[in-house]
């Protein structure tokens, strides 16, 4: 996990030929200052599914819609 801003980690996973990020915000901590920006690309749209669909010179990268969730005790409580 790498310390991206203060109270925010990232997190990278990837496998057969996916790439997954997750940002772990703590207590008290700004979930406003996340931004991503995305270079290269041609056009960039959204599903109807609410994923995010990024056309390039190579091909078109979909990206799913985010989820988020806080932790309370030890269950994932899924938040809008």
């Amino acid at each position: 996990m790498l310390h991206f801003l203060n109270g925010i980690h990232l997190q990278y996973e990837g496998g057969e030929g996916s790439l997954k990020y997750s940002f772990e915000v703590t207590p008290f901590a700004n979930p406003n200052l996340i931004q991503t920006q995305i270079s290269g690309a041609d056009k960039i749209s959204i599903a109807e599914d609410g994923s995010l669909i990024i056309q390039h010179r190579f091909g078109a990268i979909h990206e799913s819609s985010p989820i988020a969730w806080q932790m309370i005790g030890d269950k994932k409580q899924f938040v809008q």
